[in-house]
């Protein structure tokens, strides 16, 4: 008697269960404490009524300031999202006058690292804002947006950033 072989049927999903499953992997950010209080310290703060025709998305403009740092993270989605957080920050301090500048930079530090902290470890993160700030006054310098929120997805390579900012008068 010959045996018949039997074929496997390939596991089929049903539209609930596709329904189900996680498609891509949603990171949101939420702001530090002192990102807050330094959001509401703009006064001159005009509502966001969306971005005219033609004007550069400022998602666009922090990938770009924030490219050589994101290239650092080799992939690594919590160094990408602090990254983001981080030029974020450096972008809405660089909206407010130079002499308030380092107040601010000061605050981080004192927030960030110890007293007596590792001066190397300093060094770095205040090289880090300068290349930012660089940056943003080469490619950028007349943008006067501060950023109000945003959020970031990743999904493997591709980085999805989503940014409300608000317009400012220049000081």
């Amino acid at each position: 008697m010959a045996t018949k072989k039997r074929h496997k049927k390939a596991k089929r999903i049903s539209n609930r269960q596709a329904k189900t499953f996680p498609k891509k992997q949603k990171i949101e950010i939420l702001r530090p404490k002192l990102q807050v209080d330094f959001i509401k310290g703009f006064e001159k703060v005009k509502s966001p009524a969306g971005e005219p025709a033609g004007e550069i998305k400022m998602s666009a403009v922090i990938l770009k300031i924030a490219e050589p740092l994101i290239k650092l993270c080799g992939g690594n989605e919590n160094r990408i999202q602090s990254t983001i957080a981080f030029s974020v920050a450096v972008w809405n301090m660089s909206m407010t006058p130079e002499d308030q500048q380092e107040d601010f930079q000061n605050k981080i530090i004192e927030q960030i690292f110890p007293t007596g902290g590792d001066a190397e470890d300093i060094g770095s993160f205040v090289y880090m804002i300068d290349l930012l700030l660089e940056r943003k006054k080469s490619y950028f310098p007349d943008i006067h947006k501060v950023i109000v929120e945003h959020r970031l997805t990743l999904s493997g390579d591709d980085i999805h950033l989503d940014v409300m900012s608000a317009p400012i008068e220049k000081h």
